[in-house]
C-alpha cells in the first residue's frame, strides 16, 4: 500500500512473505506500469526460484544472510542501472 503513495528509487523485498508474496508483489509492480525495480533478499536456496524471479523481472536476488557492503553496492548498481535506461 505504501508503493502507491509515493516514489520509490528501488525496492526491497523478501520473497516469501505472509499475505503478499515477493513475485505477488513483483507481478503487482509490473502490471501497474511501475519501472522500480526490484530485487529479492530470501533464504530461499533453490536456483530455480532465483532463475523465475529474475526471469520475471526482479533486477537481482539476494541471499540471507546479507553483507551490508554487497547490499548497499547492489543496490546503487540497481539504481544506476535503471536510470541508465531511463535517460
Amino acid at each position: 500500500m505504501a508503493f502507491g503513495q509515493g516514489n520509490f528509487d528501488i525496492v526491497l523485498s523478501d520473497l516469501n512473505m505472509p499475505n503478499l508474496g515477493g513475485m505477488k508483489l513483483l507481478e503487482l509492480l509490473i502490471s501497474s506500469g511501475s519501472e522500480v525495480p526490484l530485487i529479492f533478499l530470501t533464504s530461499e536456496k533453490d536456483s530455480d526460484v532465483e532463475g523465475a524471479a529474475l526471469a520475471a523481472g526482479a533486477i537481482d536476488f539476494i541471499r540471507k544472510p546479507v553483507n551490508p557492503e554487497v547490499l548497499l553496492t547492489r543496490v546503487r548498481n540497481g539504481i544506476s542501472r535503471v536510470r541508465a535506461v531511463i535517460a
